[in-house]
């Protein structure tokens, strides 16, 4: 009997590894169809919109919908719940298979199998990038001259299409230069204000110094106008060479030798491995740097934009000396909560850089963005996000506009 036992218990074992050997095999042989399911919602959620968000913030977290209703303030709100509530849970959106990872580790295998995240082959796994910083220039100018802030008289504030009712999302104009408003605050008033009663902002050429640096340090660009068609083309490099570090040293170069101008030029990785850490990254480095050189007169983080779509955002402008890419300012506000006392003052750099660069290139500028984040600017009353070109651009075009860019802030500094 006890044998017999024994034989019943091995046949049972037997089978259930037979079982599990055919489940396996059945997993592996469809392992194709589970990559295209999973493929298949990362690109749904890489590609979401707004309902879709709303859809699933309202299913797993109820309550956000008790205090929203239809319209650009519910889809506001949403969008910050959608990304608070997967910060939570150590998800991201750019990696939608995280989401699935959180429920259960069972998909945790399928983490590389999404085709919308960055490809590891295009960056080296044990990426060690060492921190450079341009020397600061030697020449020293004596004179110490006031910025000038103030808005010429002759400038008119128009009112496109806005309401002071109604102040937030609407483009105004003041004499050709647009704004995009993402906030609640009245900026055809504010920027009124800052004309009136305009912020006393000093540099002084002899001993200040402009830091420039990358929170998005791996952002880079196609290498030819047709690829801005081709959703295979990736935007994202580790080389200095090739990405957004070039721009920025091509600004450093400018700077300091056509116009004799102190600067450092920092290209530490702030995006990568993980890029939702670019902004406390970059923050470290930036803090880092303002407490080592104590006379730290305007601090500029150097991007270029992107639609992050399939086909790429190609900003070009022509000028006589070839093609050039488009620049715009990106104004933060801390309005979601984020102390930023000194926000109004970085406007009004945007603002001075914005109208100079127009008076040398009509229409080579995009509108000031004035966003609800805050993006570090934070650290100085001379704090600039600027915008270069867009992934859609060639590398060539940024790095002129960069020299131009340059050509605009001697021009503020000197009082000319």
């Amino acid at each position: 009997m006890k044998i017999r036992e024994e034989a019943l218990v091995d046949l049972r074992y037997n089978i259930t590894i037979v079982i599990l050997a055919v489940i396996l095999f059945i997993l592996l042989a469809s392992n194709g169809l589970v990559v295209d399911k999973v493929t298949e919602i990362n690109r749904k959620i890489f590609h979401m919109d707004d309902e879709i968000r709303y859809d699933i913030v309202s299913h797993e977290l109820p309550i956000v919908v008790s205090y929203t209703k239809p319209g650009t303030q519910r889809d506001s709100v949403i969008k910050d719940a959608f990304q608070y509530i997967l910060g939570l849970f150590g998800c991201a959106d750019d990696n939608p298979v995280s989401i699935l990872v959180a429920e259960h580790p069972m998909f945790l295998p399928y983490d590389q199998m999404m085709v919308y995240r960055p490809k590891t082959d295009e960056f080296d796994l044990n990426l060690q990038v060492e921190e450079k910083t341009g020397e600061v220039d030697e020449i020293i100018i004596p004179a110490k001259h006031p910025i000038p802030t103030q808005l010429s008289k002759d400038h008119e504030l128009t009112n496109s299409d806005s309401s002071d009712e109604n102040p937030s999302h609407i483009t105004y104009d003041f004499n050709n230069i647009k704004f995009i408003n993402e906030t609640g605050y009245n900026i055809k008033q504010i920027v009124q204000e800052l004309y009136d009663n305009p912020y006393s902002f000093e540099f002084n050429r002899e001993s200040d110094s402009i830091l420039i640096y990358h929170t998005h340090t791996t952002e880079s660009f196609v290498t030819q106008v047709s690829d801005i068609y081709d959703s295979e083309i990736f935007t994202r490099s580790n080389d200095p060479s090739e990405n957004i570090c070039k721009v920025g040293n091509a600004l450093y170069r400018s700077l300091t030798g056509d116009y004799g101008l102190k600067a450092i030029h920092d290209t530490t990785v702030h995006d990568y491995p993980v890029f939702n850490n670019a902004y406390s990254n970059s923050f470290k480095t930036i803090s880092g740097l303002i407490k080592s050189n104590q006379n730290t007169g305007i601090v500029i983080d150097v991007h270029r934009n992107a639609l992050d779509r399939d086909v790429k955002l190609r900003l070009p402008y022509e000028t006589n000396e070839g093609t050039v890419a488009k620049i715009s300012f990106v104004v933060a506000t801390g309005e979601i909560g984020l102390p930023h006392p000194n926000w109004k003052q970085n406007l009004q750099i945007a603002l001075r850089l914005t109208n100079i660069l127009e008076e040398m290139y009509p229409g080579i500028t995009d509108p000031v963005y004035i966003s609800k984040y805050r993006y570090n600017q934070q650290v100085s009353d001379g704090a600039l996000l600027v915008e270069i070109g867009a992934e859609g651009n060639l590398l060539e075009e940024c790095v002129r506009s960069s020299k131009i860019l340059a050509k605009a802030i001697h021009i503020m500094l000197s009082g000319n």
